[in-house]
């Protein structure tokens, strides 16, 4: 796939599943109820601005360009595992409804999770931070787990928030006191 792809509209269901191509791929403000984007190998930009998703995968792709969700949401379960981000990840102001879960993810330049709320459980585990991961004022309402995560250089936690119903696993380096009955919050060490 060459060039650019903009598909600003609602489906039922969108499938970009193993497409690869350096295409330029243009969602802002998209609306699917099933979005599967597995193992795909995107060389162009990827850019998700205002998107509304309902169950969305992105397993095992390949993104060597910026990728863009910015104000996008979640409605279901997101699944990024093994995803591969080359280059910058920006989900600033993004909204996890269910599942989001970036298991084994490789975030090669800078991922920015900055204000993203995360409305279920938030799976980290494993994934590798190979430059500066942000995670300022995000808030984690399920269970939050970064086990085995790593973090080349330290990652950003100002005013996130955590919610103490539930348990967390945090990475080294970070730490969660109660702020009141309801919230934790994160702070690097």
């Amino acid at each position: 796939m060459r060039g650019r792809l903009s598909l600003g509209a609602t489906f039922e269901e969108l499938r970009l599943d193993e497409v690869t191509g350096d295409a330029e791929i243009v969602l802002d403000g998209a609306r699917s109820l099933r979005t599967s984007v597995d193992r795909a190998d995107l060389g162009g930009t990827l850019s998700c601005r205002g998107a509304t998703f309902g169950r969305a995968t992105f397993r095992g792709t390949t993104f060597r360009e910026t990728a863009t969700f910015d104000t996008a949401r979640f409605t279901d379960s997101a699944t990024f595992r093994e995803a591969d981000f080359r280059a910058g990840l920006s989900m600033e102001h993004a909204v996890f409804g269910g599942y989001a879960g970036f298991r084994q993810a490789r975030f090669a330049d800078l991922a920015l999770f900055r204000f993203t709320e995360f409305g279920g459980d938030a799976f980290f585990e494993q994934a590798r931070f190979e430059n500066k991961g942000s995670f300022g004022r995000a808030r984690f309402h399920g269970r939050a787990r970064f086990g085995g995560a790593t973090f080349a250089r330290r990652p950003g936690v100002d005013q996130a928030r955590a919610s103490t119903a539930h348990s967390h696993a945090w990475p080294d380096g970070w730490r969660a006191s109660p702020v009141d009955d309801d919230w934790l919050l994160l702070t690097e060490t």
